[in-house]
């Protein structure tokens, strides 16, 4: 058996983590408190080496950061927080297995049509993103350095419950539960023209799990779906699942983070080499963000032909296939413009 500190347990990602967890009696686990009750990043040094001794782990999984915040709050999230973990380990003479999550945020834009390998140059464009790449240096050279082992996991755009209204998905999910509530015939966003990689955060702690439980695995691994997915067809899919009719319409400002990184794209070469691959749609992920944020009367009925079935059909088939479609959206079928097929990747 291993024993496993898990810090950041209780954020988006780190929840899912620990309940795929539990489902894995090889490892003890022990959670950090909640930032709320122990800031990792102004905790004193006592506190840190107490978190570590109490723990004794042979496995240390880092969940902690933020993806907003100004660029100080940023920075000491996730490039400090990563430095007061490595200096504890050194006081205490300690080595165990690090899985580290990262950002393809790390990266910042790719050529249209290509799949951002871990080879690829980063160059970031965003201050969060700049604040990722920091912690993954400063991991990179320890583990050069021999100072520390283990890996970091280069997370692309998970989707599911509990999603923060600060990405577009948790912000079209909001939108879209005022807009039925309230009975909008339209529902306004900035341009949905840009091209990202979507995996259900299931899947992020699914590739998580197996990490961790390795004994040497590369230094830096992708964690994407392999599929590119335009804006446009992931919000059309979401409001056919919430029942929502209405226009979406594309008027308001743009984020100049949306416009500065059109198309990202995973190759998650590495990470399949190791036995991973991803097992939720792109639909099974939607329909957890919605239901985790949707009143239940607004939830689609389980079993029920509706709209949110005939996506998850759709996105099954095409996830078989040797291309890559968008999510197909039953909503105005003669209106889409077809996402160019990609390689898988």
């Amino acid at each position: 058996m291993k024993r496993l500190l898990l810090l950041g347990g209780h954020g988006f990602i780190g929840s899912q983590v620990r309940a795929r967890l539990a489902l894995h009696p090889e490892f003890v686990v022990s959670v950090a408190p909640p930032s709320s009750t122990l800031d990792l990043t102004t905790a004193s040094d006592a506190a840190w080496d107490a978190l570590i001794v109490d723990s004794r782990p042979d496995v240390i999984v880092n969940c902690a950061g933020r993806t907003t915040g100004n660029a100080e709050q940023l920075l000491e999230a996730n490039a400090l927080l990563p430095a007061r973990l490595l200096q504890a380990l050194t006081r205490l003479g300690h080595m165990p297995w690090l899985v580290h999550l990262g950002s393809g945020a790390e990266y910042g834009s790719s050529k249209h049509g290509t799949a951002l390998s871990e080879r690829a140059h980063p160059h970031p464009l965003s201050t969060y993103g700049i604040s990722k790449l920091a912690g993954t240096q400063l991991l990179d050279l320890a583990f050069a350095g021999g100072q520390a082992q283990g890996t970091v996991l280069r997370v692309f755009n998970p989707l599911g419950a509990g999603q923060s209204e600060a990405t577009l998905p948790g912000r079209a999910a909001a939108g879209l539960r005022a807009a039925r509530l309230e009975r909008r015939n339209q529902l306004t966003f900035g341009p949905l023209g840009s091209v990202r990689d979507y995996l259900d955060v299931r899947d992020v702690a699914r590739a998580v799990v197996l990490v961790a439980g390795l004994n040497s695995a590369p230094t830096l691994l992708n964690v994407g779906s392999g599929r590119p997915t335009r804006s446009r067809d992931l919000v059309e899919a979401l409001a056919d699942i919430a029942g929502y009719r209405g226009v979406l319409a594309e008027t308001a400002p743009g984020s100049s983070r949306s416009e500065a990184v059109p198309w990202q794209q995973a190759n998650i070469r590495r990470l399949r080499a190791l036995g991973w691959e991803p097992c939720y749609s792109q639909a099974d992920a939607l329909r957890e963000l919605w239901r985790g944020s949707a009143p239940a009367h607004l939830r689609p009925l389980e079993g029920s032909l509706t709209s949110s079935t005939l996506i998850s059909s759709a996105v099954s088939v095409a996830a078989t296939s040797s291309t890559v479609h968008p999510v197909v959206s039953p909503r105005t079928p003669n209106k889409r413009t077809a996402l160019k097929e990609q390689p898988a990747s």
